[in-house]
């Protein structure tokens, strides 16, 4: 075996520029698989973020209220469940929501609106929405302070103070009518958020619509972000069951369909843009392995000829084969590791496009996010169009007539 690794090694560097652009080859579609296969991971862990830091992981609903939300879909014992799911493992913050549509008038100008009742405090731990106030403040405690869309507040004609007056329909059919004064302006990115939500107190928005103690929502993070929302999932439910709850768990998949399926649709275009990728390695690595063979025909029809049997020489050819491979495997890996491990640390600045990765409420540089996975599925794959590639012209070989072949010259 010793001596079939010693020719093996030897022959690859017997034309030493093509096995180095064989290798450089292998080496740079594992630096692209691995970094790009990174970028997408972490591009999907920022929008998931994102939607995570709007609707948080799990949300507990009465059933339909999503799909169709009625201000008397709504649940009446949220303080209770609140009490008894922060006993699950797992749970990390809870807070509570209600909401309403209303007109709302400034001395100018009205708009059709999603008023949005709050808990302050426990909603600041949960929502970036605190984050991203660019004018005024935060909640300080005045039951009649709202805090608006930057786009709304500019077609509002609205500023820190000014006045609004909301018209809605209560919880039991009457009119719902109450004045406010702008305390803050959130720029959130989000132009729906921005053009259409005005956030309130939850107390003040149960008064003013009639809820008494009703909330539509209840929001749930697991501790740090758990990464498997639906066994949090499942646990709630079983708990609602359990307890003769009438809702129902939802995870934030659930509740954004179309982000799930977006991604979906972006994993199926990669893996297409992949295979193009490996099927053009594929066409260069067997292109590189038969001219190597052909150019060693009368040598194999020598070896044939003193008694090499073909089952060593096809051995030595795989092993041939697998050195290169492996060879630009790892020096692949360990330049994707290190341009992954750059970006991952420092981020991607996309320039003009920022502008609008921030409309959908993206973070404007994007960090790659190295896993196992990304890591090792790439090359896993070069490897194996790798041996693909390489058998048509390693297999030409087996059917080699040892007197035909040395009369190649």
């Amino acid at each position: 075996m010793d001596t079939i690794f010693q020719l093996a090694w030897r022959n690859l560097w017997r034309s030493p520029r093509r096995s180095v652009l064989t290798l450089m080859a292998i080496a740079l579609s594992c630096v692209f698989l691995i970094f790009m296969a990174s970028f997408q991971n972490g591009t999907y862990v920022e929008m998931i973020k994102t939607a995570v830091g709007t609707t948080g992981e799990i949300q507990i609903q009465i059933e339909g209220y999503h799909e169709n939300p009625e201000i008397r879909k709504t649940i009446a014992s949220a303080n209770a469940i609140k009490a008894g799911i922060s006993n699950l493992s797992e749970i990390g913050e809870i807070t509570s929501r209600a909401e309403a549509f209303a007109l709302v008038s400034s001395d100018t100008q009205s708009a059709g609106v999603l008023i949005q009742g709050v808990e302050p405090e426990t909603e600041a731990l949960m929502s970036p929405l605190d984050d991203t106030i660019k004018e005024g403040t935060w909640f300080t405690g005045d039951p009649n302070e709202v805090v608006v869309g930057r786009a709304l507040a500019n077609n509002l004609e609205l500023k820190i103070e000014s006045e609004l007056v909301i018209i809605g329909q209560g919880y039991d059919g009457s009119v719902a009518a109450s004045v406010f004064h702008v305390a803050g302006i959130f720029e959130s990115g989000v132009q729906e958020a921005d053009r259409n939500l005005i956030a309130v107190p939850l107390s003040t928005l149960q008064e003013v619509f009639f809820l008494g103690d009703r909330v539509h929502r209840i929001v749930i993070n697991g501790q740090n972000n758990s990464n498997n929302p639906e066994q949090l999932q499942q646990q709630i439910n079983h708990w609602l069951q359990a307890h003769g709850e009438p809702y129902v768990a939802y995870t934030w998949a659930d509740l954004m369909p179309g982000l799930r399926q977006s991604i979906k649709l972006d994993k199926s275009s990669a893996v297409i843009m992949y295979v193009i990728l490996l099927i053009i390695i594929a066409f260069s690595i067997s292109n590189t392995f038969l001219m190597a063979i052909l150019e060693r025909i009368y040598e194999f029809g020598v070896l044939l000829a003193i008694g090499t049997s073909r089952t060593r020489l096809l051995a030595m050819l795989f092993l041939e084969t697998s050195l290169l491979a492996m060879l630009g495997i790892f020096i692949g890996m360990g330049l994707g590791i290190a341009l992954t491990a750059y970006y991952q640390n420092v981020g991607i600045d996309f320039g003009e496009a920022s502008a609008m990765m921030a409309e959908y409420g993206m973070p404007t540089r994007l960090h790659p996010r190295l896993n196992l996975v990304t890591l090792f599925i790439g090359p896993a794959f070069v490897l194996l169009f790798t041996f693909i590639s390489a058998s048509y012209p390693i297999f030409k070989v087996r059917k080699l007539h040892p007197v035909q072949a040395m009369r190649v010259s």
